[in-house]
């Protein structure tokens, strides 16, 4: 292979692991501010379950405060049952204390419902505070994973940017040149091999004339498709 081609086939593998790592330490940021997301919205889940038992905490207190009231207003009015003096009296005083009651087996059937419901309640606020604390932990050691893996990409990244730059100082500058610009035009791809017969970049049959030029090593050559650069593996 002609020295210059494969000096630019080798920076072509350079370039793939660079774009690689590159790509690996650009999605890191992303991956941390998804787990960060993910653990802030678990948060508010488990705030707003503690928000519901306290509201309905204050609802069962309030009442109770109700109940009490009916209770008293029970007792006062049959304590004054004694001291009526007329059947009217005493009857629309026993409807009074009636309709108490009735009020007041309302509220305790409230309470009791309150009573289950904060059961409940609690019950969930304490599993997600629970599992809050370990995927608190678990965000934070994945968290100090990926940080550990952009550290270790990117010292990986400068020591391959190092070879590169070692490697393009050998290449002759049209060459590289005309490398560089197909390699942008075709996402990171400038040169490929003959494949039976074919282009291995755009998959088109390449003209037998065409794959001798190639094979003579003496220029660079490109598919007259995709304008690729062309070289060709010989078979051992």
């Amino acid at each position: 292979m002609n020295s210059n081609l494969e000096l630019l086939v080798n920076l072509q593998n350079i370039d793939i692991n660079i774009d690689k790592i590159t790509k690996q330490i650009s999605d890191i940021p992303q991956e941390v501010s998804t787990l960060k997301e993910n653990f802030e919205q678990e948060t508010k889940h488990t705030e707003e379950l503690k928000g519901e038992l306290d509201t309905i905490q204050i609802d069962r207190k309030n009442k109770e405060i109700e109940l009490e009231t009916k209770e008293s207003a029970i007792k006062k009015h049959q304590t004054e049952l004694y001291a009526v003096k007329t059947n009217k009296e005493y009857t629309s005083l026993q409807n009074e204390i009636n309709t108490l009651k009735k009020d007041a087996s309302k509220i305790e059937d409230n309470i009791l419902e309150i009573m289950e419901l904060t059961e409940q309640l609690n019950h969930r606020f304490k599993e997600a505070r629970n599992n809050l604390k370990k995927d608190e932990q678990n965000m934070k050691d994945e968290i100090k994973e990926l940080e550990d893996t952009q550290e270790a990409l990117s010292a990986d990244l400068s020591g391959r940017q190092k070879q590169r730059d070692e490697l393009t100082v050998k290449i002759l500058p049209g060459a590289l040149s005309r490398y560089e610009k197909i390699r942008k035009k075709k996402k990171g791809t400038a040169i490929v091999k003959i494949k039976d017969n074919n282009c291995s970049g755009c998959n088109m049959k390449i003209t037998l004339d065409l794959i001798n030029e190639v094979r003579k090593n003496k220029e660079l050559i490109c598919c007259e498709n995709c304008s690729r650069i062309l070289y060709w593996e010989e078979k051992e």
